[in-house]
């Protein structure tokens, strides 16, 4: 029996039309899954700072708490940013021009890979520190996060923290609990 059209094996592989079907899927899910998973990336790498900057608050804290006859003003311009002043954590600063010169306890690894400004509101009656701390990262100054020592309640906020201007440097920082948008310490409750 002579078959004209006999069946023909197929020995395994894809057609090309499935060969593009797949190409295709893996091109849909890359593109969802490679911007996510550099977010997920530069949050995790922002745990440094927010580490960092959980201990500077509490240190800070713990100086101004231990000096009660201290007027705040004197603090306040002692633990200010900026040139001069002892508000600035830098890996590798000179120690003179740093928080650990009145605060030796509280160090900064030398591969860390953030610097940081502190900024502070000191209230005598009834006693409250308020706090903003900046972290700008030291390999793109456009990558930052702003830390308030106390919770935020605004959902732009994670709690103490806002990082999304470090995840994605098209945001704006934006002001929250005791911390303006420049990062400097604000009188007033942000939210």
């Amino acid at each position: 029996m002579n078959r004209p059209y006999a069946h023909v094996s197929r020995e395994g592989g894809w057609t090309l039309f499935e060969l593009m079907i797949a190409v295709t899927i893996i091109g849909i899910l890359a593109s969802v899954a490679i911007p996510s998973m550099v977010g997920y990336i530069y949050e995790a790498e922002s745990n440094e700072a927010v580490e960092m900057a959980g201990r500077i608050s509490k240190a800070v804290k713990i100086f101004v708490e231990q000096r009660p006859n201290v007027p705040a003003e004197d603090i306040e311009a002692l633990i200010a940013p900026g040139s001069g002043k002892k508000g600035n954590l830098v890996p590798g600063g000179a120690a003179a021009d740093q928080l650990t010169s009145i605060i030796p306890t509280l160090t900064i690894p030398t591969d860390a890979r953030f610097k940081y400004e502190i900024s502070l509101d000191v209230i005598e009656q009834p006693f409250a520190v308020h706090m903003c701390i900046r972290a700008v990262s030291l390999y793109n100054e456009q990558r930052e996060i702003l830390y308030s020592n106390e919770a935020s309640k605004l959902p732009t906020w994670d709690n103490n923290v806002y990082r999304t201007k470090f995840v994605d440097t098209t945001n704006a920082l934006l002001p929250g609990k005791w911390c303006n948008a420049d990062g400097s310490v604000a009188t007033t409750d942000q939210g």
